[in-house]
């Protein structure tokens, strides 16, 4: 057993994974909450007094995001899905992020929300996380992130046109169909929905999806993914819906 002394805490599970790669072992982490984390350098288990998922490390899930969105500016998704992944999913902050895939900004289809630009809090900087979290949390709707990565918005509500509220429908509660119609009506636009229970989906296009976590029905996967729902582990990768649309996800195994 080795007793190290820490520069900094060790406030986000990518920051545990980073640390487990380095000791080439597992790194668990306690917090005043009871909250546990336990990292290695190829997943992160996440549990509470309710549940637990786990997930495949943030540097596992990148290279897809980043080849599914070619568009978007890279350092910016890289660190949005860091935030999100790996510091407000495990604290249970649930919220939606929207990234503009291109570099104009607009407000077609939302609220104009609180203006918080002039804070300068920028997804980019990991030291900004905990202010961010603070100005997320309890905040209902949307926050909008631009190009650079300075948060520019929150309270954003979502409104769907008639289209999208007939087409457009996806698993989980009013936070994610809100979020999988606003890609319908805003192609543009990407968005990082983490749950208050804990886990990530990503939507964009509306037609795809990744999602992390916990499989959220098994009764509903089933007739999908058949009898290893909820004890394999699937890798990203993409296959064909019944309707022959594209669907992307990420899915980890039940624990």
């Amino acid at each position: 057993m080795r007793l190290l002394r820490l520069a900094k805490p060790l406030d986000s599970q990518d920051a545990c994974c980073r640390l487990a790669d380095w000791l080439e072992g597992v790194v668990t982490r306690v917090d005043r909450d009871g909250m546990i984390w336990i990292a290695s350098p190829r997943a992160v288990t996440t549990i509470d007094h309710l549940n637990g998922w786990t997930r495949p490390p943030i540097s596992e899930i990148l290279p897809t995001l980043n080849r599914l969105l070619p568009s978007a500016d890279s350092t910016t998704l890289d660190a949005l899905a860091r935030l999100a992944y790996s510091y407000l999913s495990p604290r249970k902050l649930g919220t939606t992020l929207l990234l503009a895939l291109t570099g104009e900004q607009t407000t077609d289809h939302q609220t104009s929300g609180t203006s918080i630009g002039p804070l300068g809090l920028n997804v980019r900087r990991p030291e900004d996380w905990p202010l961010i979290e603070q100005q997320l949390r309890h905040t209902d709707g949307a926050a909008v992130v631009e190009g650079s990565g300075l948060l520019l918005r929150k309270g954003v509500i979502l409104n769907p046109t008639a289209v999208s509220q007939t087409k457009v429908q996806t698993e989980g509660g009013t936070r994610h169909n809100s979020a999988c119609r606003h890609t319908y009506d805003r192609p543009d636009l990407v968005a990082l929905v983490v749950s208050s229970d804990g886990p990530v989906t990503i939507f964009f296009g509306w037609r795809a999806s990744i999602f992390v976590g916990p499989p959220r029905s098994r009764t509903a996967l089933e007739p999908q993914w058949g009898r290893d729902v909820g004890r394999k582990c699937y890798l990203p990768n993409v296959r064909r819906r019944p309707d022959g649309e594209e669907n992307h996800f990420v899915r980890l195994p039940r624990i």
